[in-house]
């Protein structure tokens, strides 16, 4: 992201840079002028940023349930925002809570939003339908301005600024207006052929555009050890403007709600395309994210393990068939295993040794690699019958697996992969999940068949089931505390 000042006595060589560390594609923007942030749509990672102006600190503000975010609008004079994801338009506080999708219905591919901040009204062009369409910010006195392929084509972004109606269109490469109290005429504004190509964003400049209310996060940044982030104050009918308090990525806030502290626990999962760790114990709602997402449109992430002692997380992707390590930030991406395993669903990572153990689900193997040098590996168990979850406990030196076929079961062998002992008189049906009490020494499983949750001592002796109506196939569980 960059930034330049508007005044044309500046030169160009004071240009500044916005940059992350981590891949991604910062596709909108659009600035709290009051509170002096920047909000961004990352369709890459499928989250929404928020940054102080100049980049210093960092955060997301929504990242759940985001599946296409192409543009975002801010009315920071009532401390909310609006976005487009994917065939809806979703409006939420500027911390990212109480969101809510306004619009749903006939809506296909909205890829520009608008604010009228006086009248609260929201516009939006659809790429795909070929209309500009405008509703309240409640989502409710729905018109359509304009529709048809001869008038909007592709419409890409727009603007409203008065009486007018602006964007960009990528059929007729350039810049249109509409007059919304007559809309029969479309201008076109500026068309250069030579210039212009696949037009994008296009704002009005205009001090207007930008109205000045009081900023709650003027004196001594709220307080804020990091950065003050305009909310709400009071119900859902208020709009008193207040603020809260964030943390950049990795810190979560103090009970003081003020000071920032590194995050020591977070809970991690996988998602089919994502790898997130979440705030186990979040102080307000909203800004939970403890890691950057680690994200793959063409991957299915199963397996998942982590290094508490140098960072690393490890993930397997069963589409590409590797085995990938990177750095909690979202730094240092490496893969550990490539085009020598197929479909492992199963890691665990030995602390002790550095050592990996992976499960092969097609070739039926359980193997182990050396993370300090991986040209170190070898297969420690074959034939299995369709093994899936695997953990290890190196305190212990024991390694923990399962097996599908019939009779499924669960089996224990030493970190070399000899001395195998099944565990007998349990019945199984697709055990899943492997996970380990290190502190009472249990071994505990869900079953993703029988829909319960089980464990027992190492040995398989002194079995309990825990059974809920919630649980419902059960894939994966983890023992804190």
């Amino acid at each position: 992201i960059y930034s330049i000042n508007l005044d044309p006595d500046r030169p160009t060589k004071f240009t500044k840079e916005i940059a992350v560390y981590y891949p991604w594609t910062p596709i909108s923007i659009a600035i709290d002028w009051i509170a002096n942030k920047i909000y961004i749509c990352d369709t890459h990672n499928q989250k929404i940023d928020i940054m102080e102006i100049d980049g210093s600190h960092h955060s997301i503000v929504i990242s759940q349930n985001l599946t296409a975010p192409l543009d975002i609008a801010l009315d920071p004079t009532r401390g909310l925002m609006f976005f487009t994801d994917n065939d809806n338009i979703d409006r939420a506080l500027m911390d990212g809570t109480q969101r809510t999708t306004i619009v749903s219905n006939y809506i296909y591919k909205a890829t520009g939003i608008a604010l009228d901040f006086v009248t609260q009204r929201l516009f939006w062009c659809d790429s795909q339908l070929d209309q500009i369409v405008v509703v309240n910010y409640d989502g409710q006195e729905r018109h359509t301005i304009i529709r048809g392929s001869t008038k909007v084509p592709s419409p890409v972004r727009m603007t409203v600024f008065e009486n007018y109606a602006y964007w960009t269109d990528s059929t007729r490469q350039g810049v249109l207006r509409l007059n919304l109290y007559n809309n029969t005429d479309i201008e076109i504004l500026y068309r250069e052929r030579r210039i212009i190509k696949e037009p994008r964003s296009i704002r009005t400049v205009h001090s207007l555009r930008q109205p000045i209310v009081f900023n709650p996060c003027s004196g001594n940044n709220g307080g804020c050890q990091h950065m003050c982030v305009l909310t709400r104050n009071g119900d859902q009918n208020s709009f008193a403007l207040g603020y809260r308090c964030a943390c950049d990525i990795g810190y979560q806030l103090s009970d003081d709600l003020r000071k920032c502290t590194k995050i020591e626990e977070f809970l991690m999962y996988s998602q089919q395309k994502f790898v997130r760790g979440i705030i186990l114990e979040p102080k307000l709602t909203g800004f939970t994210d403890a890691i950057v997402p680690v994200v793959s449109r063409s991957a299915r992430f199963v397996g998942l393990d982590f290094n508490a002692r140098t960072n690393h997380i490890f993930y397997s992707d069963v589409i590409l068939d590797v085995i990938y390590k990177i750095k909690v930030d979202g730094t240092g991406k490496e893969n550990v295993l490539a085009s020598q395993n197929e479909g492992v669903e199963g890691l665990a990572h030995d602390w002790i040794s550095n050592n990996l153990y992976y499960i092969d689900s097609r070739k039926g193997t359980l193997n182990v690699i050396s993370i300090n040098n991986s040209t170190h590996r070898r297969i420690l168990l074959k034939n299995l019958k369709r093994p899936r979850a695997i953990v290890v406990h190196p305190n212990r030196g024991y390694i923990f697996y399962s097996e599908w076929d019939r009779p499924a079961n669960i089996s224990r062998a030493y970190l070399d992969g000899t001395n195998v002992m099944i565990f007998h008189g349990v019945l199984l049906g697709w055990p899943n999940g492997l996970s380990i009490d290190y502190d009472n020494d249990r071994l505990y499983w869900c079953d993703a068949l029988l829909d319960h949750i089980q464990h027992a001592n190492l040995d398989g002796t002194d079995v309990k089931t825990i059974n809920s109506p919630r649980i419902k196939h059960p894939f994966s569980l983890v023992i804190h505390r």
